[in-house]
């Protein structure tokens, strides 16, 4: 049986020479994730359309074995290309906070703002001050992504942070942590490393690295157990060293604090290893992230934690409240469309279809009060009449209001049931603005993202016939504008 969500969210991670993907569906009880995929690819440049068409082809073989274009798409792009800040700032309040931000940005990005997009996160710290962790990419970078993602017909509707998918992931998954933790996302050929304090980034760096024997086992999973140790060893004597750097670097750490809990992501199958041996060597507990309990896999192929953690991250962006978001997507290029609270929606339809349902009970309560009326009536004239001829002709008054009646019920057929088969008929991106029925023809007026499918969708049904568009659709800023009127063949 195919399963109905409530909304789909794609999460797409681009790294250097990785990618990985992950579509989630949300129901009324859960997330699913309904595929996901990790592949490898060439380093993308505009001087390099051989990795441009390998990136797309991979893609677009997934979306279309997904069957799947969902309107929201969180991406993240490659960590070399962010700029990150912290800073501190002197405010009673959040909202004085957001006043001061963007003229404090411009004194820690090196770059003009105007060349650059930018979000951040703000988060209260003590009753005067307000921690702020700022991210950056340059447009012109972000532009390449875009346009390249364009090509499939993809538009981002938000670019995200991958340091602020992962931080999110883990804290989804705790109530209470450790004062100080640590989290380590490994890829083929960087390492992210962030700090988090009282569940907010207090620091974040991004530290590349080139093994050739490490990339190797990354994109290989059939080597020997011995390697993937072997590399591990290697591996974490340079994480710790750079955990290290970090805590001496955050100027918000005293000395006397000490990371009571490291978090690790990605790391692709030295994963096992890598978290057994830095628990190890610092004697720190360190845990693998896995998926959310409230996240279902439901995914044909299986998802992988060492490879797909941060585009879970990214695709539940658009589907839950998180504790860290920032948006680095300016308005105009954001997909133009309505974001609707799922909660307030599903209100608003199941009082609609109680409106309906009174307005149908209240029809049929009304025509019985109305034969009540003429039998009670027909029962006082029969009493007052002086003769059964007298009786006979108010009867057959009484009769000619009964076919009235019935005429109009034939003439205005009840509305309820077929509005029931056009909302299991018509496609999700439809509404209606106008509906119409006069004995057993309807005329429906709306918007819809594609008017020229609901035609043939419409005729489908074995309720209508002779279905047909009436004038010429037109493209608004809602959406393609129809007329189109049809005939019942049945009862619905």
């Amino acid at each position: 049986m195919k399963s109905m969500y409530l909304g789909k969210s794609l999460g797409l991670d681009i790294r250097k020479e990785s990618v990985a993907v992950t579509l989630l569906g949300k129901s009324f009880r859960s997330i699913k994730v309904i595929d996901a995929d990790f592949f490898k690819i060439p380093l993308l440049s505009k001087d390099n359309e051989k990795a441009e068409k390998h990136f797309l082809e991979k893609l677009n073989g997934f979306l279309m074995k997904t069957n799947s274009w969902p309107e929201n798409l969180a991406i993240s792009l490659p960590r070399t290309h962010y700029s990150f800040q912290s800073f501190e700032l002197p405010a009673p309040d959040l909202k004085s906070a957001h006043a001061m931000v963007k003229f404090e940005l411009e004194r820690h990005f090196s770059s003009n703002l105007d060349n650059l997009y930018f979000g951040y996160h703000a988060r209260k710290i003590n009753e005067n001050r307000v921690h702020v962790m700022s991210v950056a990419v340059k447009k012109e970078t972000a532009h390449y992504y875009l346009e390249l993602l364009s090509r499939l017909n993809l538009k981002p509707s938000i670019i995200d942070v991958p340091t602020f998918a992962n931080a999110n992931l883990i804290l989804s998954q705790t109530a209470k942590m450790s004062p100080l933790s640590a989290v380590i996302d490994v890829g083929p050929q960087a390492i992210e490393l962030s700090l988090l304090k009282n569940r907010h980034i207090d620091f974040s760096r991004n530290v590349p690295f080139h093994d050739p024997d490490f990339k190797r086992g990354f994109f290989q999973t059939n080597l020997d157990e011995s390697y993937y140790e072997s590399m591990a060893k290697g591996l974490s004597k340079i994480i710790i060293e750079q955990l290290q750097n970090a805590l001496e670097s955050s100027r918000n750490i005293d000395e006397a604090e000490t990371v009571e809990m490291i978090y690790l992501l990605g790391a692709g199958p030295y994963s096992p290893y890598l978290a057994a041996q830095i628990q190890q060597e610092t004697e720190v507990s360190t845990s693998r992230v896995g998926i959310p309990s409230e996240v279902v896999d439901d995914s044909e192929n299986g998802f992988s934690n060492a490879f797909m953690a941060t585009s879970l991250g990214l695709g539940l962006r658009e589907l839950k409240q998180n504790e860290m978001e920032a948006d680095l997507l300016s308005e105009e290029l954001k997909p133009k469309r309505k974001k609707h609270n799922i909660k307030f929606t599903i209100g608003l339809a199941t009082a609609a279809v109680f409106l309906l349902i009174g307005l149908f009970v209240n029809k049929i309560i009304h025509q019985n009060v109305t034969l009540a009326n003429l039998d009670q009536q027909l029962t006082e004239v029969k009493k007052q009449a002086e003769s059964l001829l007298e009786i006979d002709r108010e009867y057959d008054s009484l009769g000619v209001y009964i076919n009235t009646l019935n005429s109009i019920e034939k003439k205005y057929p009840s509305k309820l049931p077929v509005l029931a088969e056009l909302s299991k008929t018509l496609a999700r991106d439809t509404w209606l603005t106008n509906f119409k029925i006069a004995k057993n023809n309807m005329e429906i007026s709306g918007y819809s993202n594609t008017a020229s499918k609901l035609v043939p969708i419409i005729e489908n049904s074995p309720y209508f016939k002779k279905t047909r568009f009436v004038g010429a659709i037109t493209n608004q800023k809602e959406g393609e504008k129809f007329t189109i009127k049809t005939e019942f063949q049945g009862s619905p």
